[in-house]
C-alpha cells in the first residue's frame, strides 16, 4: 500500500483566491506574465521578445468575423494566449505531436482539435503526465528557476498552474457575463426558456425550477447589443477566396448602414460569385475620424461588424 492509500481521504483546501472566482486567461495568466516575464518578452529590443511577444494585444489571425457579443472587443482571442495554446488548429488538422502523442503547445494543454475523428489511434488512453502542469513548458520556465532565474511563487504560481490544469480557459464566468444577451429570431421565438448570457441568473443546482420564464428568474431586463451609429467610413472592400478577389467597394459602401452592424444578406447577390462552390470572405478596410484604419474579415453571408478602434 502506497503513502496516499495509507493517509486516507483528506479535506480539500480552497485556493487562496477562494471558491467564488472562476478561472480565465486575463485574470490568471496575463498579470503573471506582465510581472515576471515582461522585462524580456515585452521589450522590442530583446531577443526574447522576437521569439515570443508577451505583450497583451488582439490577435491578428485571419478571423472570419469580429466579436459582436463582447463590448469593445475586436478579436475572439488575444495574444499571447493564441500562440501559447497552439495557434491555428482546425479540427483534425495537421499538428506537431510530442512524445505522448499530444499536440505540442507552450502551455501544455490538451488540444482536442489536433485529433482527427476517423483514426482509432486517437481514442487510445494517454499515459499519466501526458499534458497539463507537470509537463507544461510554460510552468517549467515560469516556476522552476531554470529559465533565466525566473521563479514565479505564491498565489501567482497557484493561479498559473490552476489555469493550465483547467486546460487553459480563455473566458471565465465573469467575462462571459459581460457578453450581451443573444438576439435572434430563433432565440426569441423557439426555446421554451429564452437563453440569456449577460442577465443569466445564477441557478441553484438543487432547485432548478425556472417556470419557463427566464426574465422572472433573472429579475432584470435583457441586455442586448446596441447597434449604434459609428464614426467609421469604408475605404475599400474585396470579396473572394485564395488568390482571387474582386473589388466590391462601391457595393459595400452602398449597403453600409453607418451603424456598428450591417446585415449584408447573401454576399453573392451583392457582389456576384467570383469563385463557384468555395467559401469566400469579405475583407473591408474602415477609416475612423481620427485617421486610423483597421481591416476586418468576414465569412461569407455573415453580418458586417465595424471593429472597435
Amino acid at each position: 500500500m502506497n503513502m496516499a492509500m495509507k493517509k486516507g481521504p483528506q479535506k480539500l483546501t480552497p485556493p487562496s483566491w477562494g471558491t467564488e472566482e472562476s478561472i480565465s486567461y486575463m485574470r490568471f495568466v496575463q498579470p503573471v506574465l506582465d510581472k515576471y516575464c515582461g522585462k524580456c518578452h515585452q521589450d522590442p529590443e530583446n531577443e526574447a521578445y522576437k521569439k515570443l511577444n508577451m505583450v497583451c494585444r488582439p490577435s491578428t489571425h485571419g478571423w472570419w468575423g469580429n466579436v459582436m457579443s463582447r463590448p469593445n472587443d475586436s478579436s475572439p482571442f488575444c495574444e499571447p494566449y493564441y500562440t501559447m495554446v497552439t495557434g491555428a488548429c482546425p479540427w483534425g488538422g495537421p499538428k506537431k505531436r510530442d512524445e505522448h502523442n499530444v499536440p505540442a503547445n507552450i502551455a501544455g494543454l490538451f488540444i482536442v482539435e489536433g485529433y482527427g475523428t476517423t483514426d482509432p489511434a486517437n481514442l487510445a488512453t494517454l499515459p499519466p503526465y501526458s499534458a497539463f502542469s507537470p509537463v507544461s513548458r510554460l510552468i517549467h520556465n515560469a516556476c522552476s528557476g531554470e529559465h533565466h532565474d525566473v521563479k514565479v511563487t505564491g498565489e501567482d504560481r497557484e493561479r498559473l498552474i490552476a489555469w493550465v490544469d483547467c486546460n487553459g480557459p480563455y473566458l471565465g464566468d465573469e467575462e462571459i457575463r459581460q457578453m450581451y444577451d443573444p438576439d435572434h429570431y430563433s432565440v426569441n421565438n423557439i426555446p421554451p426558456v429564452r437563453p440569456r448570457i449577460a442577465t443569466a441568473p445564477i441557478i441553484n443546482r438543487f432547485d432548478i425550477n425556472q417556470e419557463g420564464d427566464s426574465e422572472k428568474v433573472a429579475g432584470v431586463p435583457l441586455k442586448l447589443f446596441n447597434n449604434e451609429p459609428c464614426d467609421a467610413e469604408i475605404v475599400s472592400a474585396v470579396y473572394g477566396a485564395n488568390d482571387k478577389f474582386v473589388d466590391v467597394t462601391q457595393q459595400v459602401k452602398k449597403a453600409y448602414s453607418g451603424k456598428r452592424i450591417t446585415q449584408l444578406g447573401m454576399y453573392n447577390n451583392l457582389a456576384g460569385d467570383p469563385i463557384v462552390n468555395v467559401i469566400k470572405t469579405l475583407k473591408v478596410t474602415f477609416k475612423y475620424k481620427d485617421g486610423s484604419t483597421k481591416t476586418a474579415v468576414f465569412q461569407e453571408n455573415t453580418p458586417m461588424v465595424v471593429p472597435a478602434k
